[in-house]
C-alpha cells in the first residue's frame, strides 16, 4: 500500500507564521502610537507658544510680572502678588489656566541660569532686619506651598514682556520622543522636533 502524501501546513508552520504576522503588526502599532503622541506633543508645544505670546502681551498691558509654571505634568501661568511676593495662578482668566501634559509624557525645563542671576542681582537691595525676618517667613511659606504644588518651576515674564531664555522639553515617559520649545538670547521662540535634532 501506498502513502497518500499529505498537503497542507504543519502545526509547527502555521505557528511559525502566526508569530511573524504578531511580531509585524505589534511593530506596525507602536509605530502609529509613536506618530500620534508625536503630533500631540507638537500641538501641545505650539498651543504653549501661543500662550506665551499671549501671556507676554498681557504682562505689558496690565504691567505686571507674570510666569510661565511648569510642573511636571502641568504647566499654568502666574502672576507675581508684589505686596507679599508670592505667585498666584491666574484665575480669572480661563486662557492661562492649568493644563496636564498629554499623556504619557513629561516636562522639563532648563533656565538660562547665568542671565537670570544677573537680572537677580540687579533687583536686589539692602533690607533692614525686620524685612530680612518678614522676607524669611514669606520664602518659608511659598516653599510649603510650592511642595503642595508640585514643585513648580517658573519662566519669568517682566512688565516689559521680556523672558530669560529658556529650553521646555516635553518627552515621552520611554525618552523615545522629545520635543523642544527654545527661546534664545535673540528672543526668538521656535519649536524643535526630532528630526532636527541632527
Amino acid at each position: 500500500m501506498k502513502k497518500r502524501q499529505q498537503s497542507g501546513f504543519t502545526l509547527i508552520e502555521m505557528m511559525v507564521v502566526l508569530v511573524i504576522m504578531g511580531v509585524i503588526v505589534s511593530m506596525m502599532v507602536i509605530s502609529l502610537n509613536t506618530k500620534e503622541i508625536k503630533e500631540e506633543m507638537e500641538v501641545e508645544m505650539m498651543r504653549i507658544q501661543v500662550l506665551i505670546t499671549l501671556a507676554q502681551e498681557e504682562a505689558i498691558l496690565q504691567g505686571q510680572v507674570m510666569a510661565l509654571a511648569v510642573s511636571e505634568n502641568t504647566y499654568r501661568f502666574d502672576v507675581l502678588n508684589v505686596k507679599d511676593e508670592t505667585w498666584q495662578p491666574v484665575l480669572d482668566e480661563k486662557i492661562f489656566r492649568e493644563r496636564p501634559v498629554v499623556q504619557g509624557t513629561s516636562f522639563s525645563l532648563v533656565i538660562d541660569e547665568i542671565e537670570k542671576e544677573a537680572l537677580n542681582i540687579e533687583f536686589k537691595r539692602k533690607l533692614s532686619l525686620q524685612e530680612l525676618k518678614e522676607k524669611e517667613q514669606r520664602q518659608k511659606e511659598r516653599q510649603d506651598k510650592d511642595e503642595e504644588e508640585g514643585k513648580y518651576q517658573r519662566v519669568y515674564i517682566e512688565p516689559s514682556g521680556e523672558m530669560f531664555p529658556f529650553e521646555l522639553i516635553l518627552r515621552t515617559e520611554d525618552d523615545s520622543v522629545e520635543v523642544k520649545l527654545i527661546l534664545g538670547h535673540d528672543g526668538e521662540m521656535k519649536i524643535v522636533m526630532p528630526e532636527d535634532f541632527s
